[in-house]
């Protein structure tokens, strides 16, 4: 059957999968993969999530330590601790449940409670999981995943503290071409803020403190045994706002981070930054030392808007400390300590009362000194949303690379369509919603992909295979008052033996095939 033909029925079925590439997964239940973040993959950078600092050396993937991890992901180049108070306490709850194929159950629960002048967050996850080849099995009841957090708020006057406390737990088996090999991995966290204001001032003062055990006895680990990560921020920040449009900001940010193996890497490096914004345009300064080297970084972003566009230019240049896996490596390099990255992009976007159509074109350029030559992705993204019909809703997106490399997954060009129908019934008491999504991938590379176990690009010089990916996802779900159950299907056409080599999913030549699966969520949301 003509591949295009084939395509084009199974786009008119039914959709789900995001119209923009933000998670590339290993397996369809979000244990291992790769996170993206405005066209850029997650790569030896530090991200925060619930206010909790995670060093990005061997920590890339949010999606792993629970929904609540990955929903307050952001990037937090300056810290930001502004919080007002509330009239009246409010109590949340939160309940999610999951049970799926190859013994998938997963479990969350989320207490928060907010009053006039505190606040308190818990958070527990849970995931099991053997895998859709029982790779992730490893002799024991374990779940592969838990994480907890909690966090306590208060304010008094013009002060505001907190502390978070995050602990996360990893023990899976993980899948070898020598043998079945293991991943133990084990992270507490803390943070804590003090915010003081003063008229148009705002004082703020954050530690941050990272502790990490990472084991794995696999093939393509450094070592078998274990090793030992700590990091260390302090920062400091004054700003003040001349109006609701114009702000200031000066702040530092010093950062220590000690990692040990059969040796000890200890890295240093401190940002002394200065930031505006004012009539939608932001400039962030900094100057860094890293080690004995004096570097500076700085982002630009422009976003100006009219009746029916908008649009955002952004212009950034970033150093930072190699990743420790090249100075455990070669001994040779271990002078380059600095890598350099280089960002831009532009979007534009026109919108009507029915219509959005969004365009953006980004480069990455990276300058690493333990690779041959410049890394560079170049990408042109395109986005249609129409919601014309009152319960119904089409989208349709296409992605263009210009070069295949590690920043994109080793995955080239890909169209998708998104389909969603929502619609009342029972007088308006029950929601029912339908999503279908379509997804081609028109080429993969198998000699550009990340060694999946110390979270670094692999360039191999092994034969270049091409191939297509088609993933077709599809959910149902029904929502009365704050119970939701859903039914989700992910990767139907593996059922589809006659176009087999479409239909086989694999984001990473050194995991197993990621197959299909089928889980049912259960979510009760409760208020007071």
């Amino acid at each position: 059957m003509n591949k295009f033909l084939v395509f084009f029925i199974l786009s008119m079925v039914h959709p789900l999968f995001s119209g923009s590439i933000k998670i590339i997964p290993y397996d369809w239940v979000g244990q291992f993969g790769l996170f993206k973040q405005n066209g850029r993959v997650l790569f030896n950078t530090d991200w925060k999530s619930k206010k909790l600092l995670f060093d990005g050396v061997l920590s890339n993937y949010p999606t792993m330590y629970g929904a609540d991890i990955e929903n307050n992901f952001q990037e937090q180049l300056k810290p930001n601790f502004i919080q007002k108070s509330i009239d009246s306490s409010i109590f949340l709850s939160k309940i999610n449940y999951k049970q799926g194929d190859f013994s998938l159950d997963q479990f969350s629960f989320h207490l928060d409670s907010k009053q006039k002048n505190r606040s308190y967050d818990l958070i527990g996850f849970k995931r099991s999981y053997f895998g859709n080849q029982n790779q992730y099995f490893h002799n024991s009841l374990q779940p592969i995943q838990q994480s907890y957090i909690g966090t306590f708020s208060s304010k008094k006057d013009n002060n505001l503290g907190s502390i978070s406390i995050g602990h996360f737990n990893t023990y899976s088996g993980f899948p070898d071409i020598v043998d079945q090999s293991y991943l133990s991995n084990r992270i507490t966290n803390a943070n804590t803020h003090f915010q003081h204001s003063k008229g148009k001032l705002n004082f703020i003062f954050s530690l941050d403190n990272f502790l990490q055990r990472y084991k794995s006895n696999h093939s393509l680990a450094l070592t078998s045994d274990s090793r030992y990560l700590t990091r260390n921020t302090v920062q400091g920040k004054v700003e003040s706002s001349v109006n609701h449009n114009i702000e200031y900001s000066l702040g530092f940010i010093l950062n220590k981070r000690s990692l040990q193996l059969d040796s000890i890497l200890n890295q240093n490096w401190n940002n002394y930054y200065l930031s505006t914004s004012f009539g939608g345009i932001g400039i962030y300064f900094d100057l860094a030392s890293i080690g004995d080297k004096h570097v500076y970084n700085f982002v630009a972003d422009i976003e100006k808007s009219t009746k029916n566009f908008d649009f955002i230019f952004c212009l950034k240049e970033e150093n930072k400390p190699i990743h420790p896996y090249y100075y455990f490596k070669n001994s040779d390099i271990r002078l380059k300590l600095i890598e350099k990255n280089r960002f831009n992009s532009f979007t534009a976007k026109w919108r009507s009362k029915q219509n959005t159509l969004l365009s953006r074109i980004s480069s990455v350029k990276e300058i690493n000194p333990n690779w041959i030559n410049k890394a560079e992705t170049q990408t042109i993204y395109l986005e249609y949303i129409n919601t014309m019909l009152p319960t119904f809703e089409f989208g349709l997106f296409y992605n263009k690379e210009k070069y295949i490399t590690y920043q994109t997954g080793g995955l080239g060009d890909w169209i998708a369509l998104d389909l969603k129908s929502n619609f009342k019934t029972f007088s308006g008491y029950m929601d029912i919603t339908l999503k279908v999504n379509v997804k081609h991938f028109s080429e993969t590379l198998s000699n550009v992909y990340f060694n999946p176990i110390e979270f670094v690009p692999i360039f191999s010089t092994d034969n270049i295979k091409t191939q297509e990916m088609n993933i077709l996802n599809g959910t149902i779900g029904i929502k009365v008052s704050s119970f939701v159950i859903q039914y989700s299907w992910i990767n139907m056409l593996e059922l589809f033996n006659y176009y087999k080599e479409g239909t086989e999913v694999q984001f990473n030549p050194k995991m197993p095939l990621n197959g299909s699966q089928k889980s049912l969520t259960i979510k009760w949301h409760f208020k007071d």
